[in-house]
């Protein structure tokens, strides 16, 4: 499999992950390793912190969709790829987060493509999905 075709792969198992609820299957996509930067409010969130927020918006069911558009690889190592995407966190309520942000993944030891850090660039709250087609 190409570099290319492991980040839609990743990309499609996590927006399957967030359709289905499954919070084990979302947590295998993400390395015990993971940094996110630039969450508003947190200098770093790390895998426990991951896991928690992603907990809670299944449990309360929040969060309907995840969705990623506009890929751009940006560098590609033997084990390891960076690209920025716009990715859409579509909640029940009807409001949209839309997230500039660049991903790394990492061919982890089991030979799973893991995401290690994310960069959040900027992001927008819509009002509602429906402003996505205007």
């Amino acid at each position: 499999m190409s570099q290319e075709q492991a980040i839609y792969q990743w990309l499609d198992n996590m927006s399957k992950s967030v359709a289905t609820q499954d919070l084990e299957k979302h947590m295998s996509l993400v390395s015990p390793h993971v940094r996110v930067y630039g969450v508003p409010g947190h200098e770093t969130i790390d895998y426990d912190g991951w896991r928690q927020r992603r907990k809670n918006e299944f449990e309360h069911d929040l969060l309907a969709h995840l969705n990623y558009k506009v890929v751009r690889i940006k560098t590609q190592a033997l084990r390891r790829v960076a690209f920025q995407v716009e990715e859409t966190l579509s909640a029940r309520n009807g409001k949209a987060v839309v997230l500039n942000k660049d991903i790394m993944l990492e061919l982890e030891p089991d030979e799973k493509w893991r995401v290690v850090e994310e960069k959040i660039r900027d992001w927008e709250v819509r009002e509602s999905a429906a402003q996505e087609t205007l």
